[in-house]
């Protein structure tokens, strides 16, 4: 059906609703790769963050039992 109706617009000379079309096809392709990039930079970033607090408390720990 909208097939139909791009090609009836496009052959009487009208191409923006063909041009809408396209940019909404767009538009419903790049919303969800644009979720899942926040949610893993979400999680990278809350990874390293633990990471880093796991590393401190190794540090503290062998510091406190290292023979003096």
């Amino acid at each position: 059906m909208c097939r139909a109706t791009v090609e009836n617009n496009v052959s009487s000379g009208e191409s923006s609703i063909g041009a809408g079309l396209n940019k909404g096809i767009l538009f419903l392709l790049a919303t969800p790769y644009t979720i899942f990039c926040v949610i893993a930079y979400l999680w990278y970033r809350n990874s390293r963050k633990e990471y880093e607090k796991r590393l401190k408390i190794a540090g503290y720990i062998r510091s406190k039992m290292s023979p003096m």
